[in-house]
């Protein structure tokens, strides 16, 4: 899912009677560092600037909050169009028959697919890397280009890391990628649950690393004099990124408040190439891609693995042939051996337009349109069954046969089950009172009482199938998923007890100059403490996962946690 809010400050002149010399020594400091980035990412040409040496002086980078940390690093995102290939061997027409979903294919171990030869197609979630400039236009095509920056490896993690988050919403993503482009600290985020979502995402130093990399507001006075050296695109971008920073930490925000700063409502002015819509991209691993977004949240992947019997279909000029011909002999060889290609991991790829004035795009591996297939015909699914009142999930998946499946959970490492819950004040039973102090001020007390939102509960399960399943293959994996429920259900139970044993074992008081102020102060205080508990309560779940081995050793759990059989699938 997911910029036009964004100030048009005239140009600032550059006279020392209108900008004050700290403010003019800023601008040139950040104009010149800003034109080098552009330069190499926006696609923008610029007359050559002189190399700036030293540092600035502390009186300036008073002035602007964390200037020292934009000097000092590269942009989070990098990637531009220098670093697509313009170079490719399919014609624009090209296309290839069946058609096959990508998402029946077997995920990796970092949530990608694992290729064989065919063409594939698949709608993927996809992210705004580049606020202040326009969304994606009709008929415009989009190259492949590599993640690139000095935030690149975590942006990765995230969509990486989101496959298995599937409770985390995509506009929560976003919102995290906005803040880490726009150099946002992480424990300012607003609202707070976005803290909770990078928490989820990202580890405790990646998180520490974002939270030292992050720039401050800058004051608009002194944004326009930076701003006013800098050609249109780089002002925008700059400005939004500015406002983002401002906005993300502020409570109340909505998401379309947040995107209508940072992605630009229509058609974007002409600036860069023109790239035809469904070029095609010949990826680094040796396939072939390319991308047909909708909007910045939906974009249309779609792959070709050459293999001998599709060469009819290349364009048939004599460097395409010879190209698709080295490709086709290596992919044989995996092809006849029923062996994987290696995994596609969209996370890692970047579709970037010809046009400089649009978004640059992230993808990830979640399917924008559910990405589930039904089995094949005379097939059923297999799956557990959740306690009553729980809200069940399925992820589906299709094997060559019990053997397949079999390797896949002890091959990858994949854990199939997941479930999603909420811990929450018990508002509907608080005990709040509020009593006059001798001074004329007022103390409010209360008891916490937490529970976990029973509409919050969600339990994510397999969903499996292979065609001509036996009647004791059937019961082996029926026994599997069973097991797995089990390891999913303690995960509630866990979250249960924990609610249920800080429960009125708290008393918080706070003060305010009249009751109503003392009660906003205690009920800010309960918030912020109820913050600690989820996380001391996502700890005690992490440990039940590692203490089980994600139900793989269920058996394992200590009296304080729940047991049952180990979730292994054992084939007959």
């Amino acid at each position: 899912m997911p910029c036009n809010q964004v100030s048009n400050h005239k140009k600032a002149k550059t006279e020392r009677s209108v900008i004050p010399a700290h403010l003019v020594t800023v601008a040139t400091w950040i104009s010149g560092i800003l034109l080098l980035i552009c330069t190499g990412s926006c696609g923008i040409h610029l007359p050559e600037m002189p190399r700036l040496l030293g540092r600035v002086p502390q009186s300036v980078t008073a002035d602007v909050p964390g200037l020292e940390v934009l000097l000092g690093k590269n942009e989070p995102i990098s990637t531009s169009f220098a670093d697509t290939s313009s170079r490719t061997v399919l014609a624009d027409t090209f296309t290839s028959r069946p058609v096959l979903r990508l998402a029946t294919l077997r995920r990796g171990p970092h949530g990608g697919f694992l290729l064989r030869p065919g063409f594939y197609e698949m709608i993927v979630q996809s992210y705004c890397l580049h606020a202040g400039t326009h969304g994606p236009g009709r008929g415009k095509g989009y190259l492949y280009a590599p993640l690139k920056g000095s935030r690149q490896t975590i942006i990765q993690h995230i969509l990486q890391h989101s496959v298995d988050h599937l409770n985390i919403g995509q506009v929560d993503i976003q919102m995290l990628i906005w803040a880490i482009l726009s150099r946002t600290k992480i424990h300012d985020l607003q609202p707070k649950h976005l803290q909770m979502v990078a928490a989820q995402l990202l580890t405790p130093k990646e998180i520490s690393v974002l939270n030292g990399g992050a720039l401050g507001w800058i004051p608009s006075e002194t944004l326009n004099a930076i701003s006013a050296k800098l050609p249109p695109p780089a002002r925008r971008v700059l400005e939004a990124e500015n406002i983002l920073r401002q906005k993300l930490t502020q409570a109340g925000r909505s998401f379309e408040e947040i995107e209508h700063i940072a992605v630009l409502s229509g058609d974007p002015p002409p600036n860069g190439q023109e790239i035809p819509e469904g070029r095609w991209s010949q990826h680094p691993n040796g396939f072939y891609v390319r991308y047909f977004p909708s909007g910045f949240s939906r974009t249309r992947i779609q792959i070709y693995v050459p293999g001998s019997g599709n060469l009819k279909h290349v364009s048939d000029t004599r460097d395409s042939f010879r190209s698709v011909t080295y490709l086709a002999a290596n992919y044989e060889a995996g092809l006849h051996t029923g062996s994987d290609l290696g995994e596609y991991d969209p996370s890692g790829d970047v579709a970037v337009p010809g046009n400089t004035e649009s978004q640059r795009l992230s993808l990830s591996s979640r399917p924008a349109d559910g990405g589930a297939v039904g089995p094949p015909p005379g097939d059923q699914w297999v799956s557990p069954t959740a306690p009553e009142n729980v809200k069940q999930k399925y992820a589906e998946r299709r094997f060559k046969n019990c053997e397949d499946a079999e390797r896949y959970l002890n091959d990858t490492n994949h854990f199939e089950g997941k479930t999603d819950w909420k811990l929450d004040i018990d508002s509907k039973n608080a005990e709040i009172r509020a009593t006059k102090l001798p001074d004329g001020s007022s103390r409010a007390e209360g008891r916490v009482n937490y529970v976990i939102d029973p509409n919050s509960v969600q339990i994510t399960v397999p969903k499996w199938t292979w065609p001509n399943m036996t009647s004791s293959e059937r019961a082996a994996l029926q026994s599997f998923m069973d097991a797995l429920m089990v390891h999913e259900v303690g995960h509630k139970t866990i979250a249960e007890q924990y609610a249920k044993d800080w429960s009125r074992n708290e008393m918080l008081s706070a003060t305010g100059a009249t009751p109503r102020e003392a009660e906003a102060n205690l009920k800010a205080r309960a918030e912020r403490l109820l913050d600690e508990r989820r996380f001391d309560l996502q700890g005690d779940s992490n440990a039940y996962d590692e203490r089980t081995e994600h139900g793989a050793r269920q058996s394992n759990g200590p009296p304080s946690y729940p047991g049952g059989k180990d979730a292994r699938l054992v084939c007959p």
